[in-house]
């Protein structure tokens, strides 16, 4: 048996149900990845673990060096933006002035 029903109705009729159906399944995702990163055998969920509940994060970083090592004098430079039609600006679109960089 098929039902042609608009998309709207059984979310009005039901809304209780599918809200409830969406916990029970973030529950049960959520009970697995605990099993899987306390287990020792799945990395991946442990470091999404982390990531997500303890605040780890990654971080990348480039430092920039002279040829002795010393970081190079600041330098100031204008960032100029090319929209797609040719003109260019000193702001990027929509966004508010520009700055220098020192």
């Amino acid at each position: 048996m098929v039902l042609e029903l608009a998309p709207e109705t059984p979310r009005k009729h039901f809304r209780r149900e599918f809200d409830r159906g969406m916990v029970e399944a973030d529950v049960k995702v959520a009970q697995s990845l605990f099993n899987m990163a306390t287990s020792g055998n799945n990395v991946a969920a442990a470091i999404f673990w982390m990531k997500s509940r303890a605040g780890w994060r990654e971080k990348n970083s480039l430092e920039i060096t002279d040829k002795d090592g010393t970081p190079p004098l600041p330098t100031k430079f204008t960032v100029q933006f090319a929209s797609p039609d040719g003109r260019v600006s000193d702001r990027p679109p929509g966004d508010g002035e520009a700055a220098d960089i020192d």
